[in-house]
């Protein structure tokens, strides 16, 4: 069977939604072998399946606040962590792994806690074996260590019956880090905004991190770019 482009392959699978099952068929054909037998692609599975996921999502939006992350986003806030091999690093919203690999080229032997609540998601990162603790992080995850060093892409604006989820990430995050702990982040909106505009629920978060680095950049989204900025914060 000749082999399609990403495009062409999808017109051919339409009428799929959730749970995603063809997404994650997809990773499971790739990852055995590092190459899929319809679909024309040079790259990882991960590389793969996202490069499928915005392709779909240009049409029907974002999965369940689902928002890529750029590998040279990612590699910005990696650096900004300074992980060092010792360091145990928490991705609280895995998504589609694009943190995690960034982190990995950095540091490979690197302690990495992945958390993911998304049963799709987590079959992918099992397909491609990154472990990954599968929960809602939102609602009082145990975790397998102790961290020090957060990653995180979070889903924004409403979504789950949170009006504001990337607060409610923050706010889980506060909680288990410690004075001195650094979290890289993205949050919607120019440099400040997001903390300008933030409700009497969410406004102790301005007391809980000092921003030590923001920078205006445009993150992967479907069906546009939107504006985020890319903070790196410490706890205080």
């Amino acid at each position: 069977m000749t082999k399609q482009s990403i495009p062409a392959w999808l017109k051919r699978n339409t009428g799929w939604g959730g749970p995603y099952e063809k997404l994650v068929e997809a990773a499971q054909l790739h990852a055995k072998t590092g190459d899929h037998p319809q679909i024309a692609f040079e790259g990882t599975t991960l590389e793969m399946v996202t490069a499928i996921y915005l392709e779909h999502a240009k049409k029907v939006g974002a999965f369940d606040g689902l928002y890529c992350t750029w590998r040279h986003v990612a590699d910005k806030m990696v650096a900004s962590l300074k992980l060092q091999p010792e360091d145990v690093l928490l991705i609280p919203g895995l998504g589609l792994g694009a943190l995690y690999d960034a982190a990995r080229r950095v540091q490979p032997q690197l302690r990495i806690v992945s958390v993911e609540c998304q049963n799709w998601l987590v079959q992918v990162a099992e397909a491609v074996g990154i472990p990954i603790t599968k929960g809602d992080f939102l609602n009082g995850l145990n975790l397998p260590l102790q961290i020090n060093k957060v990653l995180c892409n979070p889903p924004m604006g409403k979504l789950w019956g949170f009006s504001k989820v990337e607060g409610e990430f923050l706010e889980r995050i506060a909680e288990r880090t410690i004075v001195g702990n650094r979290v890289a982040v993205l949050l919607p909106g120019e440099p400040g905004y997001w903390w300008d505009k933030l409700p009497n629920k969410y406004a102790w978060l301005r007391n809980a991190y000092d921003i030590k680095e923001a920078e205006l950049t445009q993150n992967a989204a479907a069906p546009k770019s939107i504006t985020c900025t890319r903070y790196l914060l410490e706890r205080v």
